[in-house]
């Protein structure tokens, strides 16, 4: 839904991956496709057992730099699911759903309809590649010798 500042909030669900069947719910969670990652309440992704992976260094709207932990969930919206990284927000922090969890959600914004809908098809290699694209994929052979000294590249072959 769009609110009155023109921002569109949605409903989403987090599970931890390894405890599939349990998941917690966030909502008016802020649909932000300038923010990178997905940020969720440090202590909501506790409650599901979820851990910090790692530390990342992000830059605020405000020009500020913060730290904060990352780890790894599955997450649910508008009728799709996806494993992404998620950050653990602080006391202060946004809620957000991030661009990296809308691709893969393979959802987009649709600001007519004010809700999330399909992107469409997921764009993919092809087959049935002709001759000369199968042929595109692979080194020249003349190049195989040189790939294999100087770059550890082995050739299919």
């Amino acid at each position: 839904m769009l609110d009155a500042m023109g921002i569109l909030r949605t409903t989403i669900a987090i599970e931890h991956p390894a405890r599939r069947g349990t998941a917690v719910e966030l909502s008016d969670v802020i649909v932000d496709t300038g923010s990178e990652y997905t940020w969720a309440p440090q202590p909501v992704l506790e409650s599901i057992g979820l851990a910090p992976e790692r530390v990342v260094e992000f830059v605020t709207a405000d020009g500020r730099q913060i730290e904060r932990g990352v780890g790894f969930a599955n997450i649910y919206a508008a009728g799709t699911s996806t494993a992404d990284v998620v950050v653990f927000a602080e006391r202060g922090d946004l809620i957000l759903l991030g661009a990296r969890t809308l691709d893969g959600l393979n959802l987009r914004v649709d600001l007519v309809r004010r809700t999330l809908v399909a992107a469409g098809p997921v764009p993919a290699a092809a087959s049935d590649l002709t001759p000369d694209a199968r042929q595109s994929l692979h080194p020249h052979p003349a190049r195989i010798p040189y790939l294999r000294e100087h770059v550890g590249v082995r050739s299919s072959r």
